[in-house]
């Protein structure tokens, strides 16, 4: 298998063309013999007009036997046959080279999604990457296994043909060449007006997409609100801009299109032009005339379909820059030798991050002991949920170091490192299998009992054990299953992998209070003497937490545990009155579920949800 990171190379400036054949050249031998072959079957493609030429000269010469006439007809007809096998074996070559070169490069991309940073993922979507493997590869498909052989037997046979014309006749091949100097000028023009107008287009495609997507789920809020006019209004006019927009490139391009196809159909109006008056002279013979007149606008359609070829080639561009993005972004570093951490112990030291210039997060420094809770509090983009990340190893920061045990994460080894973390997000993730394949996801050895205890103990074997078919039954995205059920299983799949580690985004910040009271309690069975980071959305939930730490644009600038806080009068005694103050009419109800018979908050094995 080929692989086809080439991260190690010397960056140069990126050239679509160059990079697709450098991707064609991957299929190896299979590659060449399509170059070949192709070329080959252009040059006997020619084979029946040379033959058709030379029945021309017998037959207008007056010396023609039977016998030679019978000669070259079958000529004709063993031409046109070996040039069908030819062109069919060349295209068998280049479908076998397009699969063996995507096959390879699926394989590279899965390769390369394993060692990139787990954050590349937050910054694409699910239809990104889906689109990066489907249609994006199927377009190389599309240039190695059509476009490689259209391109070579357009060269090819508009060559052969010239060279033909112009040893039967200079001045009539001269003539046919006349199209090839008129037609690139309609071209340039054509490709001008694609440069200006395509960026508009898409702008334009997106903008009429966006409303028709914001049109579709939002209909029952549009309804609710009686906004159907207005929003069918913004939906119209999109797609109003769309049309106005297309319908002038179109007529533009029209006329140059309308051009260019008039220049390169002139071929045989210039042979006739200057091949007329030189046979009336007689200083061209009829037959030479004649072939020259039929080969001539037979050259210029091999020359249309390169034309025609390339004008389609911006989508293979397009899909070849983005393979070569993924393939190319930069990895996570990993050590020759793992080092192994000495025990559970979190170390932040002078950290700091960011997504594009300015920092997220700025000299970080705390650490989280094992059996710890710690808690990063903050306002929306304090940079609390990029600290978590950094914990996670989704980015490796740009100054400072992150240790496990002492080990800075690098060398540690990002398989060491994801052996060690168990995470739960604020929207967990289920994929399509049984609910048993979900669960193991966290333990690929654990026997069906241990699994089945983690479920008990994530409370969720008793809604499964209802199901028709228990741990059996098939579930597929988020449709099967309610949020509650999911993020239990997804807390399930934690307890199963029994990690050092555990880093929470909020779990039960969208459930309802029994779904709540039911992710509080498995996660008290997860938590146990674990080293634990939480990023917390609501502040009710960290009076027994150990350790607070409050971020304001991206810098630590309280710590401590809630009393304390709350009685600093800083940033946490803020957020905590504003809190109070919004929360105050749903308080009862929303601590219904986390309190002991007696009336008193219960602490939740150290946790803090």
């Amino acid at each position: 298998m080929v692989d086809f990171d080439d991260t190690k190379t010397e960056r140069r400036r990126f050239s679509p063309l160059s990079y697709l054949l450098g991707l064609s050249a991957k299929g190896g031998s299979l590659f060449i013999l399509t170059v070949i072959v192709s070329g080959l079957s252009g040059i006997i493609s020619v084979a029946p007009f040379y033959a058709l030429y030379r029945l021309i000269l017998l037959v207008g010469g007056g010396s023609g036997q039977n016998r030679e006439l019978l000669r070259w007809g079958a000529f004709i007809a063993v031409a046109g046959l070996v040039y069908l096998l030819v062109f069919i074996a060349s295209m068998m070559l280049s479908h076998l080279t397009a699969f063996r070169v995507l096959r390879d490069i699926r394989y590279s991309l899965a390769k390369k999604l394993l060692e990139l940073p787990l954050g590349w993922f937050g910054k694409k979507t699910t239809g990104d990457v889906r689109k990066l493997f489907t249609e994006d590869v199927e377009k190389i498909e599309l240039f190695i296994a059509h476009h490689v052989p259209d391109f070579i037997r357009g060269m090819v046979t508009p060559l052969t043909i010239l060279v033909f014309l112009f040893s039967a006749d200079w001045r009539l091949g001269l003539a046919s060449l006349i199209p090839l100097v008129i037609a690139p000028f309609f071209i340039a023009m054509i490709y001008r007006s694609y440069n200006k107008d395509m960026p508009k287009y898409y702008s334009l495609l997106a903008k009429m997409n966006g409303t028709i997507i914001e049109y579709i789920r939002g209909m029952s809020v549009v309804r609710a609100f009686n906004r159907t006019a207005v929003s069918f209004g913004d939906y119209k006019s999109s797609v109003d801009e769309y049309f106005s927009h297309w319908k002038m490139w179109t007529i533009r391009a029209l006329r140059l299109y309308s051009g260019f196809n008039t220049g390169l159909e002139a071929s045989a109006f210039c042979i006739l032009a200057m091949g007329g008056p030189l046979f009336l002279a007689g200083a061209v013979e009829f037959q030479v005339f004649l072939i020259a007149m039929l080969l001539g606008p037979a050259y210029i359609s091999s020359v249309k379909t390169i034309y025609l070829m390339t004008s389609h080639m911006s989508m293979n561009f397009q899909g070849a820059a983005r393979i070569k993005e993924v393939l190319e972004a930069p990895a996570l570093s990993e050590p020759s030798i793992p080092l192994r951490p000495g025990d559970r112990r979190i170390d932040f030291s002078g950290v700091s991050f960011a997504y594009e210039e300015e920092d997220a997060v700025s000299d970080l420094s705390f650490d989280v002991r094992p059996g710890t809770i710690t808690a990063l509090v903050g306002a929306s983009g304090a940079g609390k949920t990029t600290a978590a990340l950094l914990a996670a190893r989704f980015y490796d920061p740009r100054t400072g170091v992150v240790r496990l045990g002492g080990a800075p994460y690098p060398s540690v080894g990002t398989k060491a490192l994801m052996r060690s973390v168990s995470i739960c997000f604020q929207e967990a993730q289920v994929f399509k299998g049984t609910i048993e394949e979900n669960i193991r996801m966290g333990n690929r050895a654990a026997s069906f009992q241990e699994v089945v205890r983690a479920a008990t103990a994530a409370r969720v074997h008793e809604f499964v054990e209802a199901l028709p078919r228990g741990y059996k039954t098939e579930i597929s995205g988020d449709k099967t299953l309610s949020g509650g059920q999911i993020q239990r299983i997804a807390i399930a799949r934690a307890i199963l992998k029994d990690s050092p580690v555990v880093i929470l985004d909020e779990a039960t910040s969208y459930a309802d209070p029994e779904n709540e009271r039911l992710i509080q309690e498995a996660l008290n069975e997860l938590l146990g003497d674990k080293s634990v980071i939480v990023v917390a959305h609501r502040l009710k939930t960290l009076r027994h937490v150990d350790m607070i730490h409050v971020f304001e644009r991206g810098r630590i600038v309280e710590s401590g545990n809630f009393e304390e806080l709350v009685d600093a009068g800083g940033t946490f005694s803020r957020l905590w009155a504003s809190a109070t103050e919004a929360l105050e009419w749903s308080v009862l109800a929303s601590d219904r579920g986390i309190r002991d018979e007696n009336g008193k908050r219960t602490k939740i094995g150290g946790s803090v949800l």
